[in-house]
């Protein structure tokens, strides 16, 4: 959590992606879940990569790639 904090003053943005159920579930036990939020922890790579893609374009950044 003290990490997430400081990346977040650095001015990162911190997603969990992919996690096995053991570690989802000491994230849950420290607060780091609800400190993130369902939107910064994401099921796998895909899932997360056009969640960025889409925020990007939201964002007037470059538009999604097709894949």
């Amino acid at each position: 959590m003290e990490g997430e904090k400081r990346a977040t003053e650095l001015g990162a943005v911190v997603w969990l992606v992919g996690l096995n159920p053991g570690v989802l579930e000491v994230v849950g036990q420290a607060g780091l879940a609800e400190q993130l939020g369902r939107e910064r922890m994401l099921f796998n790579a895909r899932e997360a990569i056009a969640r960025y893609q889409a925020l990007q374009a939201a964002a007037g950044g470059a538009p999604p790639a097709t894949a």
